[in-house]
């Protein structure tokens, strides 16, 4: 019988970010769903705040895995993920 390797009941995928930050070396922006500029799946402001905790400096993509318009998502995420960068690129220590 197989096991499943996550519970995702219980999976904290925010915690978990915040553990492996250090050792990424590219980040796939998920998005699931956008609503007024933003990503309402996910909070993308922790997410980059525990990368540039680490000084994160490599490639961000986009992947698009919602169900609603692809083509006004993508555009609505764009440029919601280039804010994210900007604001949370410089590293914590410079930015404190």
């Amino acid at each position: 019988m197989a096991v499943p390797l996550v519970n995702r009941g219980d999976y904290d995928y925010l915690a978990s970010i915040e553990h492996t930050a250090a050792l990424a070396t590219h980040v796939r922006a998920k998005i699931y769903e956008m609503r007024d500029g933003r990503e309402t799946s996910l909070d993308y402001e922790r997410i980059f705040r525990a990368l540039r905790a680490v000084a994160y400096n490599g490639w961000v993509s986009l992947v698009y895995e919602g169900q609603g318009d692809e083509q006004a998502d993508i555009a609505a995420a764009i440029p919601m993920l280039r804010r994210s960068i900007a604001e949370f690129s410089t590293p914590a220590a410079a930015a404190d």
